[in-house]
């Protein structure tokens, strides 16, 4: 099937397809949702700039989380605190306190 129109609009109560593969190409995309709930066996996100902006609370829950930054990684809050069950270790030519 195939659909050209310079605008659809549609309606529908509920949604549900099934397929191997979506694909999809637009310039611009604003989704709003009550609740989002995404269930992959693996993500990939791929961006020139990323924002994110959370209103309360970013909880993140994982075996192991590991960042890497070319150049320099900033974390500002009022307060930080890490904690560890076992050792804490820092690396770095130079370590500079207050």
């Amino acid at each position: 099937v195939r659909i050209e129109s310079p605008r659809l609009e549609a309606r529908v109560g509920e949604t549900v397809f099934e397929g191997e593969r979506v694909e999809g190409r637009v310039r611009e995309a604003r989704l709003t949702y009550g609740k989002l709930e995404q269930v992959v066996g693996r993500f990939f996100q791929f961006a020139r700039d990323m924002y994110q902006r959370v209103e309360s609370l970013l909880h993140t829950r994982a075996g192991r989380i590991r960042t890497e930054s070319r150049g320099s990684y900033h974390v500002q809050a009022e307060r930080a605190r890490i904690q560890a069950k076992d050792d804490v270790q820092i690396q770095a030519d130079q370590i500079n306190l207050g």
